[in-house]
């Protein structure tokens, strides 16, 4: 009248009478689901793990050419400021914490980088 299956947490065996078996069949089902959604879980970070080496290096050489764009367009900033301009030292403050938060995220584009 009922039959011997295994216990899904590996508890050893139940018995499962017939108004359970469609219970079962549920839980078995939401299991699979569950190993095929963690083994699809386990190809994406794989495939991110091989294009997060491309993406930071771009990304890195990006912000690279941030801070040589953000220098040499602020260059005179840096004269007038050498001149005593109340202005200009304030435009250069505003412009070296710009360029050392470009680069502290390169600090950490360069920490993301895998060890080759």
């Amino acid at each position: 009248l009922g039959s011997i299956a295994s216990d899904l947490t590996g508890e050893g065996s139940v018995i499962v009478c017939a108004h359970e078996r469609p219970r079962e069949r549920s839980r078995l089902r939401l299991l699979e689901q569950a190993l095929v959604i963690e083994e699809l879980l386990r190809r994406a970070a794989y495939v991110n793990l091989q294009n997060c080496a491309t993406d930071c290096t771009a990304q890195l050489a990006q912000r690279f050419a941030d801070i040589g764009n953000v220098a040499d367009f602020h260059a005179n900033v840096a004269k007038d400021s050498a001149a005593n301009n109340r202005y200009a030292n304030a435009v250069l403050h505003r412009v070296l914490k710009q360029l050392e938060e470009l680069l502290s995220d390169m600090k950490a584009d360069v920490s993301r980088l895998p060890a080759t």
